[in-house]
């Protein structure tokens, strides 16, 4: 009988699974967070193209809306001179009377009429000139030049009602023009002082803060969540223009978020083991750097010494990340006008230095407090919003302002595949001056 002699290939596999071996959690947490990254990097570019277009249709937006809803008025040019039906009419070039008494009148008909002659050899399409020479130091006459008569000789009479027809003619449109200049004046000044005017804001703003892979997919961040938190804000505006202003000042800008996915640890005795204990979350590392006391992610506590797991109470835990930035923004904005409100639509960038990093781990055994590790110094932001603008008298205006931001770059050096981003109703009093 035949016996069946295992080969090379069958030896090869035997001797592997005599070298099987468990792999660590800490591998499959490697591997779980390369994944992860890879995910996160596919998102932020999809993130990025959708700002992209987002902002591009917001610009357009706002420029359809700048052309079509503000439709700016231009003044309409007054003529200068009357214009007449009769195409034989005679329109004198010289200064305007205040008045036509009687006594003028006799000066028209001395002065004006006298001097004209016609030329006897005037027909039908052919140019009749009238000259005239300065009879005194008030009234000067000037050549009028060529106009076309339908008429072979002027009547006295009629010379005379044209010539008066015509001063109540230009009388009525420089009376007209003086008018429109005058208002038009009016109207200048009334602009300027429009434009000159800035305008102080006050704003308390309750924000909600949250992070971009998250809010994009939530079952891949299941245990963390957004936090509602306060800032302010203080602003100057110049208005550039009827229609366009440019605001800045100072912001505090709030980012965190809340992670319920943690345990702490308490020890009954001093352990140098509970230092290296840490929670990971999308904002950075969190530990308390405790002998005592520790904190960590209930996926990542089965890593920890054993020593600790035996010896320390573990209980569940919320942990709450909070940040504030202290930002300069830079924001433009246009009108759209009603009869008592005004709507206001901003668009603009900010950028800021972190003042204020903490973290709260609330449970049974009490409150602790710590800041998060490798968090960014800076940041920067775009905005996006619009108010409502209600004036409460000649200075104050109460304002109503819903708003988003987004931060451009990640708030942590270790997970840069996400990016905080918050939103927030400012409820704020401006003053002018």
């Amino acid at each position: 009988m035949h016996f069946y002699e295992p080969g090379a290939y069958e030896d090869f596999i035997g001797k592997l699974a005599s070298i099987r071996l468990k792999p660590s959690p800490k591998v499959w947490i490697a591997i779980s967070n390369h994944l992860q990254r890879k995910e996160n990097a596919r998102k932020t570019i999809l993130l990025h193209r959708f700002a992209a277009a987002a902002s591009f249709i917001l610009l357009l937006g706002i420029s359809l809306l700048t052309f079509f809803v503000f439709n700016i008025k231009l003044d309409n040019k007054i003529p200068l001179h009357g214009y007449h039906t009769d195409s034989s009419g005679i329109i004198p070039l010289y200064s305007i009377p205040q008045s036509l008494d009687d006594y003028k009148l006799k000066l028209i008909v001395n002065e004006v009429i006298k001097p004209y002659t016609v030329d006897s050899n005037i027909s039908q399409g052919t140019s009749l000139t009238i000259s005239s020479e300065k009879k005194s130091n008030e009234h000067l006459l000037t050549t009028i030049e060529p106009i076309v008569s339908t008429i072979p000789m002027v009547d006295k009479d009629i010379l005379l009602e044209k010539t008066l027809l015509a001063y109540a003619q230009i009388e009525y449109s420089t009376n007209n023009l003086t008018l429109h200049h005058d208002q038009h004046n009016v109207n200048n000044t009334t602009t300027n002082n429009y434009l000159s005017k800035w305008e102080l804001f006050a704003y308390i703003n309750p924000t909600y803060a949250y992070h971009t892979t998250a809010a994009l997919n939530q079952k891949l961040n299941p245990n963390e969540i957004g936090t509602w938190m306060w800032g302010g804000d203080i602003m100057i505006k110049r208005r550039i223009s009827q229609y366009f202003s440019i605001k800045s000042g100072l912001q505090l800008s709030p980012i965190g978020q809340v992670n319920k996915n943690v345990v702490l640890l308490r020890s009954d005795s001093y352990n140098r083991e509970m230092m290296i204990l840490s929670a990971n979350t999308s904002y950075g590392l969190v530990s308390l750097e405790n002998r005592v006391v520790a904190i960590s992610n209930f996926s990542t506590l089965t890593s920890a010494h054993p020593s600790v797991i035996k010896s320390s109470t573990i209980t569940p835990a919320k942990l709450s990340q909070h940040f504030y930035f202290l930002e300069i923004p830079i924001i433009f904005s246009t009108y759209l006008k009603k009869k008592f409100f005004e709507v206001e639509f901003k668009i603009g960038c900010s950028s800021g230095i972190l003042v204020s990093n903490q973290f709260e781990v609330i449970s049974k055994e009490g409150k602790f407090y710590g800041k998060t590790e490798n968090v960014r110094p800076y940041n920067t932001n775009a905005i996006g919003s619009f108010s409502l603008n209600i004036p409460l008298n000649n200075e104050l205006v109460l304002a109503i302002e819903p708003s988003i931001k987004l931060s451009l770059n990640p708030i942590s050096y270790d997970y840069i595949s996400t990016y905080p981003f918050s939103t927030a109703v400012k409820i704020g009093l401006g003053y002018k001056f």
